[in-house]
């Protein structure tokens, strides 16, 4: 390291050199000392849009911003007005709406940068901003900010990050829960149905998991009941209003009304039936009941796949048969 950086400098030098670039870029001081930093400092040094974090290290070489960080008066005027729902919603949307050169949008961009700053939201503004959030979710889970092949990450995944930066180091859970229910009263139909999901989980986990420590969990155990009652309540209006055939989670929201129904599917199956005499609605479940998997062969002597091959596949299982009735006909 000595070598790459610093050349035929002499001794004196070096140790001058060493000490500015252990100022500048912490994690030197591994390979010069025996210190060793983890994701807090990593996450503060973001926060500080510090030169030895990767999304602000290009902007210290250039005359403006990268498309990887926001600038900081408009992140700053976000907190200011974090408390008002409106204004949060309004930003959102119109960062939802612009482009980077990478494909994704600014309102992933936007999350990303809520979440390194949550510790700078004001306690009474936690509820109010996830309020907002979450009125918006469903219309941020766009695919364009989905990860890519054999990486993890959405919006949805965003939006659940940032509000455990903003409850869970500062709110006990009853409190915490209180937060919840309150921002769930206007949220989206997917998240809402999503969250609920999640807070059952908590205490009653699948696959034969051990529930969380109760100071983990997101609601209390009571709200987390309600939750699974508003649900499926919101979901029947939903399925009644037409708001549920034009999801873009359509085949989600059916695996989870036939779960919180608990009636073998009945619900869903006969719903599932009446929109299959509707044309538009059979290449809708096509869509919906059609998934998509990434690969990428190794090979021989250097000549396997370059980049990796998304393939095609309809969802071919029995639950989706049970689920939709006819309509697993389509998938």
């Amino acid at each position: 390291m000595d070598k790459a950086l610093f050349g035929t400098s002499d001794l004196k030098d070096r140790d001058r050199l060493r000490r500015a670039l252990k100022r500048l870029f912490p994690r030197l001081e591994s390979i010069w000392g025996n210190l060793h930093y983890g994701d807090s400092s990593a996450r503060e040094w973001e926060r500080l849009r510090r030169v030895c974090s990767p999304d602000h290290f290009d902007g210290y070489f250039r005359f403006a911003l990268g498309e990887d960080a926001l600038p900081r008066a408009e992140i700053d005027s976000v907190i200011a007005h974090a408390s008002d729902v409106e204004f949060v919603r309004a930003k959102l949307r119109d960062a939802l709406g612009t482009k980077r050169r990478n494909g994704k949008t600014m309102a992933a961009l936007m999350l990303d940068e809520l979440n390194v700053h949550a510790d700078s939201v004001a306690d009474g503004a936690v509820c109010p901003l996830l309020t907002a959030i979450f009125g918006i979710a469903d219309e941020l889970h766009v695919d364009s900010d989905r990860a890519g092949p054999f990486d993890m990450g959405d919006n949805h995944l965003r939006i659940r990050w940032l509000l455990r930066r903003l409850t869970r180091e500062r709110f006990d859970l009853p409190r915490r829960s209180a937060v919840f229910m309150a921002a769930c009263g206007g949220a989206q139909l997917g998240w809402l149905v999503d969250f609920a999901d999640s807070a059952y989980c908590d205490y009653h986990p699948r696959d034969g998991k051990n529930p969380e420590p109760e100071q983990n969990c997101l609601t209390t155990t009571a709200d987390a009941d309600m939750l699974r009652v508003k649900a499926l309540e919101r979901l029947r209006g939903a399925a009644a209003s037409g708001e549920l055939a034009a999801a873009n989670n359509l085949a989600y929201l059916l695996f989870r009304w036939r779960a919180l129904a608990g009636d073998d599917g009945a619900e869903v199956k006969a719903w599932a039936n009446a929109q299959m005499d509707i044309d538009a609605m059979v290449a809708t479940f096509a869509k919906a009941f059609t998934s998509y998997s990434w690969s990428q062969g190794l090979g021989f002597d250097g000549l396997g796949d370059v980049v990796a091959q998304r393939k095609t596949k309809p969802m071919w299982r029995r639950s989706t048969k049970s689920c939709v009735g006819k309509s697993c006909v389509v998938a």
